[in-house]
C-alpha cells in the first residue's frame, strides 16, 4: 500500500510540476485582473511547479514510510489542489477554444492529487517511521534526481517557448544548455513576452528549491560520516577496551558499522540493509546495561521501520533476546583452541608433523612482520591477495570479516611464509582479540600455486609463535551451519539449515572448513543468528545478510 502511494504522490508532483508549463495565457481579462492581479497568477502556476517538485522529494521518503513525508504530503497536495482550481477558471477561458480539452487537462491534473489524499488518509496510521541516518550513497543517488528533475522541467519549458518569447526557437539541445545555465544563475536573459517572463522566474525559483533541498538530502549523511561517525567510532573503540570480550568486537570498529548507545560505555555495532538493522555479535557494555540497552536498540529499530537481527551471538544472552521476542536460530560453531594443548599435543600429530618437517627442509619460514610495514611489503601482500582472489569462489567479504586494505594493515602484525628465496607465498595478519589471553587473525591468503601442506606449516608455526608469545588460546572463527540442526530437539528452522548443509556442502565445502578446523583440536562453542518475524522474518534477515556481507559502496 505504502509504495502505491508513493508511486501517486511522485506522479501528482511530476505532474503539477510540468503543468503549468502548457498552460499559456496570453492575454488576462480586465474583470479578472480587479480580482486577481497577472502577477499573482503567474506566481500561483511557479508556487504549484516548485509543491510538485517538493512532492517528487517527499515520495522517496514516503516509500520508507516517514510520519514527516506524510503530513508534508497531506499539506503539499491541499496546497497544490488549492493553486490549480483557482487557476483553472482563468485557462478554461484562455489556453484553448476547445473547453473538452481544457477539462481534461484539468483532470489530469486533478485526478492524482486526489486520488494521492484519499489514499495517505486511509493509510494515515502507516507512516510511523521516524527520520534515520541514510546511507551516503543513496543520499547522492536522490541528489541527482533532484537535479535531473528541475532539468527536465527547464529543458521542456524551453522547448515548448514560442519563437516570440525568447527570440529565439529552442532545440532539445538548446533547451538543456539554457536550463543549465538558467539553474546555475548564469543566464542574463531578457524575456519579450510574460509567458517567457514567467518560465526565466519559475527556474530561477526551481534552481534556488532543488539547491535546497540537494542540500537538504546530503546535510545529515555528511554530517553523519565527518563529524557524528568518527566520534561514535572513538566511544565505541573506549567502551571496547573496557568491557570487550569477542573475536569479532575488532569488526565493531571496521568502516561499515554504525552505532547505537545507552550512556557513554553501552553499545550495539550494526549495519541496515532491506530494512533489517543487523548487528555484530552481542551488545558491549556492563552487564547490567545489555538488557535495556537491547531493548531500546529493538525500540529504535522499529521507529526507523527495521527489523532487528544479531548476527554471531554467543550462548550467554539467549535466554534476554527471547525474552525480548526475538527469535535465535544455531548458525554455526566457533572454534578455540587451547595453546597449551596445541603444543603439548596436537603439534606432535603426523597432521602437523610431516608438513613441518617437510617444508623446513626445503627452506620455508614463518616471519613475524611488525607494522609500520614498508611500501615493498605491502605490495608483495597485495600481489598474494590478489592471486588469492583470482581462484575460483574466493571474493572480499566484510561485516564479519575483513577486506584487504593497507591502510588498516598498517596496524596489524603479519606472519609471512616465506619460501627458501625469501618471496611470500602466503600470509595471515593478526588483528585485535577483545578475549583476555586469546589471539585471532582476519585474511588467509596464499598465492595460486602452493607447496602441498602450506597451510598446516603456516598454522603450526603460527600457533607455536603466539603460544610463545604468552597467548592461551586462538580463536578459529566461525565454521558456517555446523553442528547446526543435527542434535535432539532441534527447531524446525535449525533442521532447515541442515537440509541446506548437507546439499550445498558440494558447492561450497562447509564439512571441509569444519575438517580442516577439526586438526586443531578445538573447543567448539554454538553460535546463533537472532531474528524476529518467525520463518518470514528469517527470510528477510537472511537476504539482509547477503547483503551485508558484501563491500560496502562509498
Amino acid at each position: 500500500m505504502e509504495k502505491l502511494i508513493s508511486l501517486f504522490v511522485f506522479a501528482s508532483g511530476a505532474i503539477g510540476m510540468v503543468n503549468p508549463l502548457f498552460a499559456r495565457v496570453s492575454q488576462h481579462p480586465k474583470l479578472f485582473t480587479v480580482l486577481v492581479p497577472y502577477s499573482v497568477y503567474h506566481w500561483s502556476r511557479s508556487i504549484t511547479a516548485l509543491v510538485g517538485f517538493c512532492l517528487i522529494y517527499l515520495s522517496f521518503n514516503l516509500w520508507q514510510k516517514k510520519r514527516d513525508a506524510w503530513l508534508g504530503s497531506i499539506a503539499l497536495i491541499i496546497i497544490s489542489l488549492g493553486f490549480i482550481l483557482s487557476r483553472f477558471g482563468l485557462e478554461h477561458i484562455r489556453l484553448v477554444h476547445d473547453k473538452s480539452l481544457s477539462g481534461s487537462l484539468l483532470l489530469l491534473t486533478l485526478l492524482p492529487h486526489i486520488i494521492s489524499l484519499i489514499l495517505l488518509w486511509i493509510a494515515r496510521r502507516s507512516y510511523t517511521v521516524k527520520s534515520e541516518r541514510r546511507k551516503l550513497a543513496v543520499a547522492f543517488k536522490r541528489a541527482a534526481f533532484l537535479v535531473l528533475f528541475a532539468f527536465i522541467y527547464g529543458a521542456l519549458g524551453f522547448f515548448l517557448l514560442e519563437t516570440k518569447d525568447l527570440g529565439m526557437n529552442f532545440q532539445l539541445t538548446d533547451a538543456i544548455v539554457r536550463t543549465a545555465q538558467e539553474l546555475t544563475f548564469q543566464s542574463n536573459s531578457l524575456a519579450a513576452t510574460a509567458h517567457g517572463k514567467w518560465l526565466l522566474e519559475s527556474l530561477d525559483t526551481m534552481g534556488i528549491a532543488a539547491f535546497a533541498l540537494v542540500f537538504l538530502n546530503l546535510f545529515k549523511p555528511i554530517e553523519y560520516e565527518l563529524a557524528t561517525l568518527p566520534r561514535e567510532r572513538a566511544q565505541a573503540k573506549d567502551a571496547l577496551e573496557k568491557y570487550g570480550d569477542s573475536s569479532l568486537d575488532y569488526f565493531k570498529l571496521w568502516h561499515d558499522k554504525s552505532y547505537f548507545f545507552l550512556d557513554d560505555d553501552a553499545f550495539i555495532a550494526y549495519r541496515t540493509e532491506h530494512n533489517v538493522a543487523i548487528a555484530l555479535a552481542d551488545p558491549t557494555g556492563p552487564s547490567e546495561k545489555i538488557e535495556q540497552l537491547t531493548r531500546d536498540f529493538i525500540n529504535h529499530c522499529h521507529n526507523s521501520g527495521w527489523k532487528v537481527a544479531f548476527m554471531q551471538t554467543s550462548p550467554k544472552h539467549l535466554n534476554m533476546y527471547k525474552k525480548l521476542g526475538l527469535n535465535a536460530l544455531k548458525i554455526g560453531e566457533d572454534g578455540v583452541v587451547n595453546l597449551d594443548n596445541f603444543v603439548a599435543e596436537t603439534i606432535r600429530k603426523k597432521t602437523f608433523k610431516g608438513p613441518l618437517k617437510k617444508l623446513e627442509k626445503e627452506g620455508y619460514i614463518l616471519e613475524k612482520l611488525v607494522p609500520p610495514h614498508s611500501e615493498a611489503i605491502l605490495n608483495e601482500v597485495q600481489a598474494v591477495s590478489n592471486e588469492w582472489l583470482s581462484l575460483p569462489g574466493r571474493k572480499e567479504r566484510t561485516f564479519t570479516l575483513g577486506t584487504f586494505d593497507r591502510n588498516t594493515l598498517q596496524s596489524d602484525n603479519i606472519f609471512a611464509m616465506k619460501n627458501s628465496e625469501g618471496k611470500i607465498v602466503a600470509f595471515v595478519n593478526q588483528i585485535r582479540d577483545y578475549c583476555k589471553a586469546e589471539a585471532t587473525i582476519d585474511m588467509m591468503r596464499h598465492r595460486s600455486e602452493v607447496p602441498s601442506g602450506a597451510m598446516d606449516f603456516l598454522f603450526g608455526k603460527l600457533l607455536l609463535m603466539l603460544h610463545g608469545e604468552g597467548f592461551k588460546y586462538f580463536s578459529l572463527s566461525l565454521a558456517a551451519l555446523s553442528g547446526v540442526g543435527d542434535e535432539p530437539g532441534a527447531s524446525v528452522e535449525e533442521k532447515a539449515v541442515h537440509l541446506i548443509y548437507e546439499h550445498l556442502n558440494r558447492f561450497f565445502s562447509y564439512k571441509g572448513l569444519r575438517a580442516y578446523k577439526d586438526k586443531f583440536d578445538p573447543e567448539w562453542q554454538d553460535r546463533f543468528l537472532i531474528h524476529e518475524g518467525g520463518p518470514p522474518g528469517l527470510i528477510k534477515t537472511t537476504l539482509a545478510l547477503v547483503a551485508v556481507m558484501e563491500p560496502e559502496e562509498a
